[in-house]
């Protein structure tokens, strides 16, 4: 099997592994699980599949497979580690012995049988010899000093005759002066006499200092005769001739010791290397003879160990594992419902659109005057009606209110202007049911509309899904009386526009038609539907006239920047007559104005909402 499969990819052996076999893949076979026992040397090994003696014999074929394998791991690895070092082992005797002979070479080649020793004996030697050599050179020094000193008094003995004759010739000159002193006195001349005298004194001093002088030249500094001092002299000549000789002899001898000095100073280097490579070397050699014992012995270990021992084989198995069937249902159930709980509250949390009444007053800052919900098909479980039009006489309600505090000096229509920030929000419908309420309230309505363009009627596909799962059908319900043209409920006197169909937006038309309701016709209310502020210019000149401003918002967008800078002008003058109408709520939002509405469902779906409000104990009634 094992050649069919190395012998080409496509063969049936490969196809067999590769496929989704429940016994013979090599996924089925992934499936076996090994596991060691807490810190023993115990494994586990297990098998989950649909055949009991498939599952016997996989574990069965498994354990043989282990044992063969594992026995050539560790009788290959042990036998490559014996290699291993047998060769280092040769390798290293090999330059263990190339190292013996280069340090045999050369302690041949300097004559060295023990360095350490003969490095010692010439240095001692090297010591003693240079002290000798200084010795005998401050005797030389000595003695040619003291010869030099006798030179110079052997040096006197010329001066010795000249001041011998000196001494001689004052003798003679005193005896002649004596001699006339005799004479001078004979004849009584005492004044030569006296000069003779003091003649005779001045040569007496001077014969004096002659004979000290002739004293110290014979005499040496010592008191010895000048004749001793000859013969000192010659015998110090010879003795410095002799230091000389010796000294000769001294620094040849050092010589001879320097040069050895210089030859072993080097070697002690050189032969520091080559023993300290031989130390290397023999230390490899020591180490790696250690480790191919230790491999020889684990060599033994292994083969005596290699054999695994099977303590439970692999048995028969009477009883199927345990179906997780419903744990799995149970946890998917519950990760299902926390994923849509999740949901919910991420759509709730990230959702920035104006939503309801307390988003949107917070994005404005404006009061709000009504609000009015999606007008969806009816699938019967909640009436709309009742619902519309309590939400109508709602805002009817706040607009007379506004109407009767409001006293104007002349009698003028109230004007109520209604804007938005973007097309399609709803200004039409919103204006049209005010006017048709007011209308019924036998009042007289005048309706400006910007342009005869309305909502086109087109219905989305139908939904199924909202009748499983009990929702309201998404669909608009173009036949609520809420939402038809106010042309079909308001006269053409009441309701006009100064633009034909289709036709642009001018505004100076549409100022001049809000002039001529405002001087030639007598109505109560005059309702004002202004274009988009962001897509068209606004009069100031008919909000500033107006008596009431109705910001109509949809609910389902954001409020942006460009929102907000299209209104500010006209909320910093005019933000006392301004107040806003959100349109197009989901249907529970309306229970802000009018409580909880009534809504024809059955008791689980009511407990389930109160469980999620968290109103355990609530009722409709007490």
């Amino acid at each position: 099997l094992k050649a069919i499969q190395n012998k080409n990819d496509i063969n049936f052996v490969n196809e067999l592994l590769s496929s989704e076999s429940p016994f013979y893949s090599i996924k089925s076979i992934s499936k076996i699980k090994a596991y060691r026992i807490n810190s023993s040397d115990l494994v586990k090994v297990s098998y989950e599949t649909s055949d009991p003696y498939n599952c016997q014999e996989t574990l069965e074929i498994l354990f043989d497979v282990c044992e063969e394998k594992y026995r050539n791991i560790k009788e290959s690895n042990s036998t490559a580690i014996v290699e291993y070092f047998e060769n280092e082992l040769t390798r290293s005797k090999t330059k263990l012995k190339s190292i013996e002979k280069e340090l045999l070479s050369f302690n041949i080649k300097n004559n060295i049988i023990n360095y350490y020793e003969q490095s010692k004996a010439v240095s001692i030697m090297k010591e003693d010899m240079s002290l000798d050599f200084f010795e005998k050179k401050g005797d030389l020094k000595g003695a040619k000093a003291k010869v030099s000193s006798l030179e110079n008094k052997l040096k006197t003995l010329g001066d010795i005759r000249e001041q011998r004759k000196s001494v001689t010739e004052k003798r003679t000159m005193i005896s002649k002066l004596r001699l006339k002193l005799s004479y001078e006195q004979s004849i009584n001349n005492i004044k030569k006499s006296k000069e003779l005298e003091r003649q005779i004194q001045n040569v007496k001093k001077d014969l004096n200092n002659d004979l000290d002088e002739l004293f110290r030249l014979e005499n040496s500094t010592e008191g010895i005769p000048i004749k001793l001092v000859i013969d000192e002299w010659l015998n110090k000549s010879i003795e410095v001739e002799n230091q000389k000789a010796k000294l000769d002899i001294v620094n040849e001898r050092n010589k001879d010791y320097d040069r050895k000095y210089k030859k072993y100073a080097p070697a002690g280097a050189n032969l520091k290397r080559i023993d300290r490579e031989f130390k290397v070397a023999e230390q490899e050699y020591l180490e790696i003879l250690h480790g191919l014992n230790l491999s020889k012995l684990k060599f033994q270990d292994s083969k005596m160990s290699s054999k695994l021992k099977m303590v439970a084989p692999p048995f028969y198995p009477f009883k199927a594992l345990p179906s997780s069937r419903k744990l799995l249902v149970a946890g998917a159930f519950i990760l299902c419902i926390i994923l849509i709980i999740s949901t919910i509250f991420l759509t709730e949390f990230f959702d920035n659109t104006l939503k309801n009444i307390q988003n949107t007053s917070k994005v404005l800052n404006l009061p709000f005057i009504g609000i009015f919900p999606k007008v969806f098909i009816n699938n019967g479980k909640l009436d709309l009606k009742p619902i519309l039009e309590r939400l109508s006489e709602l805002v009817i309600r706040e607009i007379n209110q506004k109407a009767n505090s409001f006293n104007k000096p002349t009698k003028k229509p109230y004007i109520i202007s209604i804007i938005s920030t973007r097309k399609e929000e709803g200004k039409t419908v919103v204006a049209g049911n005010i006017a048709n309420k007011l209308k019924k309230g036998k009042k007289t309505v005048a309706f400006i509309n910007h342009s005869k363009n309305y909502l086109k009627i087109k219905y989305k596909r139908k939904y199924n899904l909202h009748k499983l799962l009990g929702y309201n059908d998404p669909r608009p319900d173009y036949k609520n009386p809420v939402l038809e043209n106010p042309s079909i409920y308001l006269k053409k006197k009441e309701y006009h526009s100064p633009f034909p169909k289709n036709k642009k937006f001018n505004l100076y038309k549409f100022q001049d038609k809000f002039n001529e309701y405002t001087t030639s016709t007598d109505t109560d209310f005059l309702i004002v539907e202004h274009p988009n502020l962001l897509q068209n210019n606004y009069s100031g000149e008919i909000l500033n006239s107006s008596d009431l401003i109705i910001l109509v918002c949809r609910s389902n967008r954001i409020w942006g920047n460009a929102d907000e800078n299209a209104i500010h002008t006209i909320k910093k003058e005019l933000n006392d007559k301004m107040y806003f109408l959100i349109n197009g709520t989901e249907i529970n939002e309306v229970e802000y104005l009018l409580g909880e509405l009534k809504k024809n469902q059955s008791i689980f779906r009511k407990r389930i909402k109160n469980l999620f409000r968290l109103q355990f104990n609530s009722s409709n009634r007490i």
